[in-house]
């Protein structure tokens, strides 16, 4: 959670200083990446082949085992993260095992948590 954090703090604190806008390719490398994986619970991050603003990521039991308010606040950081990307990107948080969202993105920018049926931290 900490090195998210200073990751978009680096990104939208000093747009000035470093006007290096992120990839595709980065933002889904960092969530790809073992800490992200190990700490946030991050089984796979990638664009959809279909619709390349959609950034799709599953999760398994290590999202499951943080709280609720660390799953909202990684959750709207990702969305952050990914909309630096694509202003109009869209971002689908979704269980690993079923497939099912976890997480609702509101209009009102609000971040809602589901829990699917069948999803159970291990």
């Amino acid at each position: 959670m900490r090195r998210l954090a200073l990751l978009l703090a680096f990104l939208l604190a000093a747009p000035a200083a470093v006007a290096h806008t992120p990839t595709a390719a980065e933002v889904t490398g960092y969530l790809s990446s073992e800490p992200v994986k190990r700490d946030d619970g991050v089984v796979r991050a990638a664009t959809d082949p279909k619709l390349t603003r959609l950034l799709v990521i599953e999760v398994g039991p290590a999202w499951y085992a943080r709280s609720e308010a660390d799953r909202r606040k990684l959750a709207a950081s990702w969305q952050a993260l990914w909309q630096h990307v694509d202003a109009k990107g869209a971002v689908a948080i979704l269980d690993a095992a079923t497939a099912a969202p976890v997480v609702r993105f509101r209009a009102a920018g609000t971040v809602e948590i589901v829990t699917p049926p069948k999803a159970r931290p291990d």
